[in-house]
C-alpha cells in the first residue's frame, strides 16, 4: 500500500523546533510538509486525507484540529490522552494509540486497511460534529448565562 502524508501546521511551543528538524533530515519524496495551513484552504486539505493523524505529546485542552476532522467525516488516529479519551465517550470517531511509533502505525494500518471501521469512525465523527455546531454552542451559553442569571 502506498501511503502519502501530508503535515500541516508547525511545532507546538512546548516543543519549539521538532517539525523544522525533521523536515531538514527528511528525504522522503512521499511525505510533504504544508507548514501553516489558512482557513480557505483547510477543506482541500481535509478532503485529501483519509485519516487524521494527532501524535500529540501533550494536550491543554480539546483539539481544535480534531474538532475540524470530525466536521469533514474523518476518521481519526491520537495518542492516549485524557482530551481525546474524553472524545471518544462523547462519542467521536477516534481509535487511541500508546505513545509509541509502532503502536500509532498500526492503528494508522487500521483505519486505512479495515473499511467497514473506517466508515463506522466517519458516521460517528459526523454526527459528534453535528451535535457542536455554533448555534448548538451557542443555545448551551445563553441557557447557562440565563440560569446564573436567575440565581443573582
Amino acid at each position: 500500500m502506498k501511503i502519502r502524508l501530508l503535515i500541516a501546521g508547525g511545532s507546538h511551543p512546548n516543543f519549539p523546533g521538532v517539525l523544522e528538524e525533521y523536515r531538514a533530515r527528511c528525504r522522503d519524496p512521499n511525505i510533504r510538509f504544508l507548514g501553516f495551513v489558512p482557513d480557505e484552504e483547510l477543506p482541500r486539505v481535509f478532503e485529501m486525507a483519509d485519516v487524521v493523524v494527532l501524535p500529540y505529546a501533550t494536550c491543554t485542552g480539546t483539539s481544535g484540529v480534531a474538532h475540524l476532522a470530525s466536521s469533514f467525516g474523518k476518521p481519526i488516529v491520537a495518542t492516549d490522552l485524557p482530551e481525546f479519551r474524553e472524545l471518544v465517550r462523547e462519542g467521536c470517531g477516534i481509535i487511541l494509540a500508546k505513545h509509541d511509533p509502532k503502536d500509532l502505525a498500526k492503528k494508522i494500518e487500521i483505519v486505512l486497511t479495515r473499511h467497514c471501521i473506517a466508515d463506522e469512525m466517519r458516521g460517528k465523527s459526523l454526527k459528534f460534529a453535528s451535535s457542536r455546531t455554533w448555534d448548538k454552542i451557542a443555545a448551551n451559553f445563553v441557557r447557562c448565562y440565563e440560569g446564573i442569571l436567575r440565581k443573582g
